[in-house]
């Protein structure tokens, strides 16, 4: 998972990537690159879940 703070949010499962933009404003009331990072990384776990059976196992890797 990654995130830039100009663009938006990324994550890629094995090869396959998925991509979310950030709207204008996402950084008011305090909001900054890490808490966009945050949100990458929980739809990076999120999106595993909801793919995987949950008896295999799996690593998330984020850059933060």
């Amino acid at each position: 998972s990654d995130a830039r703070s100009g663009g938006g949010n990324a994550i890629v499962i094995d090869g396959y990537w998925r991509a979310w933009r950030l709207v204008p404003g996402w950084n008011k009331d305090g909001r900054e690159i890490g808490w966009a990072e945050a949100l990458g990384f929980e739809l990076l776990v999120r999106t595993v879940l909801a793919t995987n059976d949950y008896l295999q196992r799996f690593r998330v890797y984020g850059d933060n």
